[in-house]
């Protein structure tokens, strides 16, 4: 196994399980994970993983593993869950009137413009580098 595919099994592992994660995503240095419960997330088993760098614990669980080996972490966390980068799981349990709440928010998502989108991936991109630009004097 390669080092990506071991960091991600182990990720997998210490969240509570494929069947925990509702959605993954990534940026350029961290794997974004929504769990469906936070709870079964061990932290301090997650920082301690060789090849993570940090967990942040926020609205989405964030492990960072830096340029580069996020990409190969999160391709392979994909491939083991199924869950295709981006995309929310949908539970098999949820009644058909839950079932079509969450269909109409993938609609409303969808309906998002491209300019929207884009400006929102700008902002997540450069809204973390203000604090250096303030403290390096640029800003």
């Amino acid at each position: 196994m390669k080092k990506e595919e071991v960091l991600a099994h182990a990720i997998l592992e210490h969240v509570g399980g494929k069947d925990n994660l509702r959605q993954l995503a990534h940026c350029m240095t961290r794997v974004r994970l929504s769990l469906k419960d936070p709870t079964q997330a061990n932290i301090d088993a997650l920082k301690r993983i060789d090849g993570v760098m940090g967990v942040i614990d926020d609205e989405t669980l964030q492990i960072v593993v830096g340029p580069g080996t996020v990409n190969r972490v999160a391709d392979h966390l994909s491939r083991e869950t199924g869950l295709a980068i981006g995309e929310e799981s949908v539970d098999p349990n949820l009644t058909p009137e839950e079932r079509a709440a969450v269909e109409r928010q993938k609609v409303k998502a969808k309906q998002q413009s491209p300019f929207k989108r884009f400006l929102r991936r700008i902002g997540n991109i450069f809204i973390p580098l203000i604090p250096g630009l303030v403290a390096s004097g640029i800003i």
